[in-house]
């Protein structure tokens, strides 16, 4: 390949993809902890693709917020424009090739995708295209299972992910967060704004300036997530002064990110994100497949000296943050994640999602103050309209709560946890029960 004389990794295009790791992911997750097959998981995905569905208000806007960069290719304008322009609201979005590559996977799993047809068409597009992911790559990637990381908040245990996603990072913003009565300042206060985001800026320059693959950097996880490390930190924040300078914001993409948790009825509990990174990732959709390129591979470093300079079979940093919050007695408390925020022109106000966050009652005021923290920090899967319904319906809400409540400590014996990422697809942490045991699955080392 050439030399491309590049300052850093191109943000979108064929440079900015890494090995996609979400369908290994899926597969791994399923087979360890899920009560369906991925063939069975897989179905209303092919149906929905084969068939086709309504576009929402919302999906409309976010294909017309991105036409330029659609249009810009052939196959993804031909399947996501219409005449050029965006969808309109209940038309009909219909992916015969995204589907049929669907059942290929469905019919023979991860290794279809990864070393069957799929594979050599995605090869084959990046050869032609000039990317670096390579078939060797793509039939080399594997999931690894390792333990999350945690710190403490008003008494809970917070899990999130350790590096190369950014799980310290906001593990960092709670610590510091700790060290000031929330409750007492009130969260429209100019003082609570101006402490909680000086510290997220300090917390972003330690993420910018250390989180990379831990196999080929030594990250500091233990000091970043030290309290006595987080009184340093928060000694220099005034409540006059800006003392942190702000993060590269291009590290943070720009909106095809999802977030998704669920506890089911035996109490097992999942907290995921899948996410292309930007909108439409890369850009480029592999001719034949229905299959959109994520740009994860954005977030490497081309500076020598950056612990997060590309290299082959490395992984980037990533921005992906699912958690899990755990009682004294390593019952569930809470999950969620983050996701990132469009730009309040692209969205569509009738549907913008809105944070849901019960806390244990046992909590008291500082209680309250987490559940404001993290309303305020990150976005969950509740809508104003359910949101109402549940203030409807009190009385058999509450009942439900506590019945759940019942049902989590019931399973929290000897069954585990475990979260799966992909290289650029899908991260989530799944709760079997709710002891302390939680193992974190990420991807082996690729790249071009």
């Amino acid at each position: 390949m050439p030399r491309k004389n590049l300052t850093r990794v191109p943000g979108s295009g064929i440079l900015s993809v890494s090995v996609p790791g979400a369908v290994r992911g899926w597969e791994d997750a399923l087979r360890r902890f899920g009560t369906t097959t991925l063939r069975q998981a897989l179905q209303p995905a092919i149906r929905y693709a084969d068939q086709g569905f309504p576009v929402s208000t919302r999906l409309s806007l976010d294909i017309g917020a991105e036409v330029k960069k659609v249009s810009a290719d052939s196959a993804l304008a031909r399947t996501f424009l219409v005449n050029g322009a965006a969808p309109s609201p209940g038309s009909l979005l219909v992916q015969k090739e995204l589907a049929a590559t669907l059942r290929l996977i469905a019919a023979g799993g991860a290794r279809a995708y990864y070393t069957g047809a799929p594979a050599q068409k995605i090869a084959a597009f990046m050869e032609r295209e000039g990317g670096l992911v390579t078939a060797a790559d793509l039939a080399k990637h594997s999931s690894t299972w390792q333990e999350p990381i945690s710190t403490t908040y008003l008494g809970k245990k917070v899990l999130a992910f350790p590096p190369n996603t950014q799980g310290a990072t906001f593990l960092q913003m709670l610590n510091l967060a700790e060290l000031h009565d929330l409750t007492a300042m009130g969260r429209t206060s100019t003082d609570y704004v101006h402490l909680m985001v000086e510290g997220a800026k300090l917390a972003y320059a330690d993420r910018d300036k250390y989180i990379a693959d831990p196999a080929f950097a030594t990250v500091p996880v233990e000091k970043l997530l030290s309290k006595d490390y987080a009184r340093e930190l928060g000694a220099r924040i005034r409540k006059d002064t800006i003392v942190a300078e702000s993060s590269d914001d291009s590290r943070d993409g720009n909106g095809d990110t999802i977030y998704l948790t669920v506890v089911d009825k035996d109490g097992n509990a999942v907290s995921m994100i899948q996410s292309l990174f930007a909108a439409f990732g890369s850009g480029r959709m592999v001719p034949g497949t229905g299959i959109v390129l994520h740009n994860r591979g954005a977030l490497y470093s081309l500076d020598p000296s950056h612990p997060n300079l590309i290299a082959p079979g490395k992984r980037p940093f990533h921005t992906l943050c699912p958690a899990m919050v755990l009682n004294d007695d390593g019952s569930l408390f809470a999950t969620f994640g983050s996701r990132r925020r469009r730009a309040a022109a692209d969205a569509d106000p009738g549907a913008q999602q809105r944070p849901a966050f019960r806390h244990d009652a046992a909590a008291g005021g500082r209680g309250a103050a987490l559940a404001r923290l993290w309303r305020r920090t990150f976005r969950s899967r509740a809508r104003a309209p359910r949101r109402r319904a549940r203030r409807a319906h009190a009385p058999r809400a509450a009942g439900e709560r506590a019945t759940t409540e019942r049902r989590i400590r019931r399973g929290a014996d000897d069954r585990d946890r475990s979260p799966v990422e992909g290289e650029a697809g899908g991260v989530g942490l799944a709760a079997r029960g709710v002891r302390d045991r939680l193992v974190t699955a990420r991807p082996s080392r690729r790249t071009g």
